[in-house]
């Protein structure tokens, strides 16, 4: 009898032990035969960016419609209920970049802006302050003006002694981090550039988290 008991135990843990390593998989919702380089997904749907097209896919429908966008698609950018896209590529010639608005209804590009010196790494977009950020492969970033499009103005631009891969926008601060291990905020409204961080590796990525009412009474 205590065997049999024994037994029925082992089963139900091994039940057990199977259904929770069913529901650790992952569902694969999309399936590329390029890398894919952005996404954003909302409640029925996914937007992502592969080679020289942006996807939309609805996941309840399955079915799926590209737009094309030339260049080798980095970044997307779009919202929920909205017609536009923004796309961020670099283009086939070796020292050209690009940003796009592309509006789905009239399909066709409301805007669109090239960069002729260098190639994006990371891309912000300000709307508020109606700004775009484009971190270069030339060792700098620079802010470009959109509200008068389709002509845009160089506002902000930051030399830099290596190469930022990531920028961070939050309150009113621009944060971007260097392959030299640094990490700087830079009030774009005074133009300062502060060092947050001093390390000795590459950084490819970077969160701001707010500090708690405890920190805050710490410091």
């Amino acid at each position: 009898m205590q065997k049999v008991r024994s037994i029925f135990i082992f089963v139900i843990v091994q039940v057990l032990f199977i259904q929770q390593y069913r529901a650790q998989e992952a569902e694969t919702v999309i399936e590329s035969d390029f890398v894919i380089r952005d996404f954003e997904v909302f409640k029925d749907s996914i937007f992502y960016i592969k080679k020289r097209n942006a996807f939309l896919f609805d996941t309840k429908t399955k079915s799926s419609k590209n737009y094309f966008i030339g260049g080798y698609g980095l970044k997307i950018k779009a919202k929920e209920n909205s017609n536009t896209i923004i796309t961020v590529a670099n283009e086939l010639v070796d020292t050209v970049s690009s940003v796009r608005v592309y509006n789905k209804k009239l399909g066709e590009f409301e805007a669109e802006f090239f960069y002729k010196k260098g190639k994006i790494l990371d891309f912000l977009l300000l709307e508020e302050a109606k700004l775009f950020v484009l971190s270069l492969t030339t060792n700098k970033i620079i802010f470009i003006d959109y509200k008068d499009r389709p002509e845009y103005y160089k506002t902000i631009e930051i030399n830099l002694n290596s190469l930022s891969r990531k920028l961070l926008y939050k309150d009113n601060m621009l944060y971007f981090a260097t392959d030299n291990g640094n990490i700087y905020k830079y009030d774009f409204l005074n133009y300062k550039k502060t060092l947050i961080h001093n390390g000795n590796n590459v950084i490819t990525c970077l969160l701001y988290t707010s500090p708690s009412p405890r920190d805050r009474q710490k410091s």
